[in-house]
């Protein structure tokens, strides 16, 4: 693994370099060379620059630039050792950033699928209405998606539990509370439409009213959206025949 900190070094005088030195402890060729100056995430930091423009630099980034007399910018600086305090030039080479994944996963070392922290821990996961911040229990989880299943609107179960409809949405698709034990969801069947779905709110014999009052102009579409009780856009797409447009 390695730290990144991919811009170009600060220049180095022959005092920085001399205090660099005085933080290493150098010794034989295999071993790692351990920083004993300040430290950031683990790794070794050398403060570089006038007071004014001062920074701090990852000290094996400057342990690899004085061996080899190249910046490592733009790369990353790795160890082939996994000690970040390692400052040995042997034990570093320059890699990108998937280089440094590819790194991590070969020593078995990336916490991802099974071996995740929260994977390997699941009761220190504060799901539902363990998570200090949820605004519903597990009850009404339970009823919110009983609700959706008889027809009620997202928007209409939203304002009921004060909570948006995307979160509703979410909850009934099984996107969100999932740890939740509910009925599987009754979605219409492939072909359902009309007043066979399952959210119709109108029948096919209220279809054939709306368009034939529309055409003899007695009533306009926001009379018809106030008579059935829907939007005067669904009406629109009614008399269009945009929607239901099997009810000839």
């Amino acid at each position: 693994m390695a730290e990144k900190d991919c811009i170009l070094l600060p220049v180095l005088n022959e005092s920085d370099i001399t205090r660099y030195w005085k933080y290493l402890v150098r010794g034989r060729p295999d071993e790692c060379w351990l920083w004993k100056g300040t430290t950031a995430k683990g790794y070794g930091t050398f403060g570089v620059g006038p007071r004014k423009a001062h920074r701090m630099v990852y000290a094996h980034r400057i342990a690899y630039f004085l061996e080899y007399g190249v910046d490592p910018a733009p790369f990353w600086i790795l160890h082939r050792c996994d000690t970040p305090l390692c400052c040995n030039p042997a034990h570093l080479w320059r890699g990108t950033a998937a280089d440094n994944i590819r790194d991590c996963i070969s020593k078995g070392r990336f916490s991802a699928g099974d071996a995740h922290y929260w994977r390997r821990n699941p009761e220190a996961v504060l799901r539902g209405e363990r998570n200090g911040g949820a605004k519903l229990t597990e009850a009404d989880i339970v009823e919110i998606r009983r609700l959706y299943d008889t027809g009620l609107l997202m928007r209409e179960i939203a304002v009921k539990f004060g909570v948006g409809k995307l979160q509703i949405g979410l909850i009934v698709n099984r996107k969100h509370w999932k740890h939740v034990p509910s009925e599987e969801p009754k979605r219409p069947r492939w072909g359902d439409h009309g007043e066979t779905h399952h959210v119709a709110k109108l029948k096919d014999a209220d279809i054939v009213e709306i368009r034939a009052l529309y055409a003899s102009g007695s009533m306009s579409q926001y009379a018809l959206a106030e008579k059935f009780g829907v939007t005067q856009g669904a009406i629109h797409y009614i008399v269009a025949r945009k929607t239901w447009r099997h009810i000839p």
